[in-house]
């Protein structure tokens, strides 16, 4: 019985990904999300805690959290048929370390919320090929989320920036 030619016999479309492609853009968001879910039953069963008094599991909470929404994207955009903008991986370390460095120095200088609008931009444009508008809202988004996180629902105080304004 002859069942046709296997994946690895077909020729792909031009112009199509490769299988290798197709492969990770299906495993990666799986991973990811398994491993956010993890973090989060896991900071679960450490305890959260509560606002005025954070649990050791408040941490790997907001990272799963932050992982499975990351997972949840990237599954979104692949079913849109959007691929990934290529860094290629020597680039990738010195990158991080790059914008790990300026973070640093940037929230010693002008406080944690301009850096973290700042780094977050300068992250989404070397390492994704989204649009200056999408990445300008997404840099945003995080920004006053993580403000409003830290700042007014948990009550933690930013270190001081060097500047005379907060």
């Amino acid at each position: 019985m002859n069942r046709g030619p296997s994946l690895a016999e077909v020729d792909l479309p031009e112009g199509s990904p490769s299988r290798k492609t197709r492969l990770y853009s299906v495993a990666v968001p799986i991973i990811l999300g398994f491993i956010g879910l993890a973090l989060v039953a896991g900071s679960v069963s450490l305890g959260i805690g509560s606002a005025s008094e954070p649990g050791p599991g408040l941490w790997p909470f907001a990272i799963g959290s932050a992982w499975t929404l990351a997972a949840g994207v990237i599954a979104w955009e692949n079913f849109r048929g959007e691929t990934l903008h290529r860094v290629d991986s020597s680039q990738r370390p010195a990158i991080g370390f790059g914008l790990t460095v300026a973070f640093i120095l940037l929230f010693s200088y002008v406080g944690v919320v301009p850096a973290v609008l700042l780094v977050t931009t300068a992250w989404m444009k070397l390492l994704s090929d989204m649009s200056w508008k999408r990445i300008l809202i997404s840099s945003s988004a995080i920004t006053v989320i993580l403000y409003v996180l830290f700042s007014l629902i948990i009550r933690t105080a930013f270190p001081d920036s060097l500047l005379p304004f907060p």
